[in-house]
C-alpha cells in the first residue's frame, strides 16, 4: 500500500466510512494485508548447483604385439670348380685334390695328391745346387720327396735320360727329406744304401729305385710342385 493510501484509509477508518480500495491502488496491486496467488511470499528454490569435479583419466592402451620374423634369404650358388693345372690331368677339380701348374716339358701329375714331377730343366748339378734351382723357379718346388707308393708309381711314369736327384741326404741311418718329412717309405735298389758317410739319393733312369751318392756329382734332378 502506498503512503497516500494508507493515509486515506487512516481517515476513514476513523470516520466510519467505507472506501472503493480498487480505486486508489495502481491497477494490478493486492487489497492490504492480503497475500499473492499461490499463498508464499517465498520465491521458489533455485536449481542445485552442477557438480565441478572432472572426469577421471582414461587408461592408456597396452603394447602392440611383436612382429613376425622375415623368411630367411636364399643361399648363394656353389662357386664353379677351379680349371686343372696346365700338364696334369683334370683329377683335382671333381676329387677334390687341385693339380698344381706345371709347365715344364714331361711332367707328370699324382693323381692322388695333385703333386707334379719333372726334370729340372739346365746343365747337370750336383745335389745342393741342385736343390736351390728348384726353389728358384715360378712358381717354387723342390727336390722330389717320395712318400708313398702312389707318388713312387706317379715318378716312374716320368721319362729320364740318367739317374737323378731327389730331396733324401744325410749320414747312413739318418738320412731326411728336404721338406722335413718323416722317411716312412723307401723303394732302394738292391745293395742300396752302401755309403759309409753322408750320402744324397737318387732314383735309376730305368727301374727308378733309389741309391745313395756322392752329392757332389753333377746329374739331372726330379722337382716337385705341390
Amino acid at each position: 500500500m502506498s503512503a497516500r493510501a494508507a493515509h486515506v484509509w487512516l481517515v476513514l477508518a476513523l470516520s466510519g466510512c467505507t472506501m472503493n480500495w480498487d480505486a486508489l491502488e495502481p491497477t494490478g496491486a493486492p487489497p492490504p494485508g492480503s497475500a499473492g496467488a499461490g499463498g508464499g511470499a517465498h520465491g521458489g528454490s533455485g536449481g542445485a548447483a552442477g557438480s565441478s569435479v572432472a572426469g577421471a583419466a582414461g587408461k592408456a592402451g597396452g603394447a602392440g604385439a611383436a612382429g613376425d620374423a622375415g623368411a630367411a634369404g636364399d643361399a648363394g650358388a656353389a662357386g664353379d670348380a677351379g680349371a686343372a693345372g696346365a700338364g696334369g690331368d683334370a683329377t683335382g677339380g671333381a676329387a677334390g685334390s687341385s693339380a698344381v701348374m706345371c709347365p715344364e716339358p714331361g711332367a707328370v701329375v699324382d693323381p692322388a695328391t695333385g703333386h707334379c714331377y719333372f726334370v729340372l730343366p739346365g746343365p747337370e748339378r750336383g745335389w745342393m745346387s741342385a736343390s736351390d734351382a728348384c726353389a728358384a723357379l715360378a712358381p717354387p718346388a723342390h727336390l722330389a720327396t717320395i712318400t708313398s707308393q702312389g707318388e713312387q708309381d706317379a715318378l716312374a711314369t716320368l721319362s729320364l735320360q740318367q739317374s737323378a736327384w731327389i730331396g733324401l741326404s744325410g749320414p747312413p741311418g739318418a738320412l731326411a727329406w728336404v721338406t722335413g718329412e718323416p722317411l716312412g717309405f723307401t723303394a732302394w735298389a738292391p745293395s742300396q744304401p752302401n755309403s759309409s758317410g753322408p750320402a744324397c739319393v737318387r732314383v735309376e733312369s730305368g727301374s727308378k729305385l733309389w741309391g745313395d751318392d756322392s752329392c757332389n756329382k753333377p746329374r739331372d734332378s726330379i722337382c716337385e710342385r705341390e
